[in-house]
């Protein structure tokens, strides 16, 4: 991202649906990882270097998530599906100790630990690096106004789970983010009237390229 919060990828795809008199639709975004990175390619080969957690990537990434939240509202669910060991993984664990920051500056009670996508340790999984919305929001009634700006994050190690064209394994994903899918809802009209559901929220896919890998999991989601 630049100082700005821009990132070199950023895409909006709608889907949208129409049977009958009625007509419903989903919006989603894919991004490159708002932090100061960079990917310095040799021959086929690249390298990930980041600029380190300093206080100017910081300010890009709340920049960033600034702009979506003004676009969409709600909470942004951020599916991070690089890897976990490697460039990636370090971008992935910077990725996360921001988020973490982010949200703890929301008044969220937030910790980071590093693990792989089962759910466990991936700084949202289990609620970790979300404050409260790992895979539920037990305090939702109470805590509804603090949704707004939130982002919850995911780490799903696409490549380790989907090995050998296990793709069905993203459905493990879906069903962690399922009560995040619920709570934002999409928009649905009956032609003619008034629309009769909004989508609050957004889903913010992203792996490096921001191409294949989040590819199948936004055909998914």
């Amino acid at each position: 991202a630049d100082l700005r919060g821009h990132v070199a990828n950023y895409v909006e795809t709608e889907q949208v649906v129409q049977w009958g008199g009625i007509v419903s639709a989903f919006v989603q975004i894919r991004g490159s990882v708002p932090l100061l990175w960079e990917q310095r390619v040799d021959g086929f080969r690249g390298t990930l270097v980041l600029s380190g957690d300093t206080p100017r990537a910081a300010a890009a990434l709340r920049a960033h998530f600034a702009y979506v939240h003004a676009q969409y509202g709600g909470t942004c669910t951020v599916l991070n599906l690089i890897n976990s060991t490697g460039d990636e993984g370090r971008l992935e664990h910077a990725f996360c100790r921001a988020l973490v920051a982010f949200n703890d500056a929301r008044h969220h009670q937030s910790r980071c630990a590093n693990g792989d996508a089962n759910g466990d340790a991936n700084g949202d999984a289990n609620g970790d690096a979300n404050g409260d919305a790992g895979g539920e929001n037990n305090d939702k009634d109470d805590n509804q106004g603090d949704e707004e700006g939130r982002v919850e994050y995911h780490h799903f190690d696409f490549h380790e789970h989907c090995r050998g064209n296990r793709y069905d394994q993203v459905l493990v994903l879906l069903e962690r983010v399922r009560p995040a899918l619920g709570a934002m809802q999409y928009f649905l009209q009956h032609v003619g009237a008034a629309p009769v559901m909004r989508q609050r929220g957004v889903v913010r896919t992203n792996c490096v390229d921001c191409l294949d890998r989040t590819n199948v999991v936004q055909s998914v989601v």
